[in-house]
């Protein structure tokens, strides 16, 4: 029974390898979709929803998938892509320099605008659209500007720390990932690898969402 099992995991896995290469953002984006929902759960539990008479918070689970699947799973399938392409003339002459350069554009010139995208996309779903987290007045004649200046209000209070967080985390992960993996696992093991940061992530986005969201006008 147990060989049975291993067999049909290890079908899987060599199916979903073949899937990685054959059908690249089908796949990343499914599994994206897949890994920030976990993530979000993860944090809903630790952060104790689970023990409240609300229990989980299912728009904001949907939020973090709505993200996953529309901005992380095919812009990580294509941005590991590009970098790999960018960075290979410096694999010529030294490994170590073109792991060098590639965590460089990765984490100096990546990670910024994906991670400001991130607070943008969160806080646009929790102000508008069916995983809102509260109703947004109809009369309101001032909502695109209000939902720019939470967005950038957003960023503002949380890119910093957030970044600082960033670069004691993943240029240990990103080496690894470039010394070791082909590059059509590069963004697996980055969403893999998200499903611990997303949780992170997951509780600084919403960590003060009630006061983002009850402004004068709604």
């Amino acid at each position: 029974m147990a060989t049975s099992s291993s067999n049909i995991f290890v079908r899987a896995l060599v199916k979903y390898a073949s899937w990685l290469e054959t059908k690249p953002y089908p796949t990343q984006i499914a599994t994206a979709t897949g890994l920030w929902t976990v993530g979000d759960v993860l944090s809903q539990t630790f952060e104790g929803k689970h023990k409240t008479a609300e229990g989980y918070d299912l728009k904001r689970v949907a939020r973090m998938a709505t993200f996953g699947m529309l901005c992380a799973g095919p812009i990580y399938c294509w941005w590991y892509k590009t970098l790999d392409k960018m960075t290979l003339k410096y694999f010529v002459h030294s490994r170590t320099k073109g792991i060098a350069v590639k965590l460089a554009w990765d984490q100096l010139v990546f990670e910024p605008p994906f991670m400001s995208l991130f607070f943008a996309v969160t806080t646009t779903l929790e102000t508008y659209g069916p995983f809102r987290s509260a109703p947004v007045s109809a009369e309101n004649a001032d909502a695109a500007l209000s939902l720019l200046q939470k967005v950038t209000r957003k960023i503002k209070n949380e890119i910093v720390t957030t970044y600082l967080v960033d670069c004691c985390v993943w240029p240990t992960v990103q080496i690894l990932n470039f010394r070791y993996l082909p590059v059509h696992y590069q963004a697996l093991c980055v969403n893999t690898v998200c499903v611990g940061w997303n949780t992170f992530l997951s509780n600084v986005t919403n960590k003060d969402q009630s006061k983002i969201e009850k402004t004068p006008d709604q």
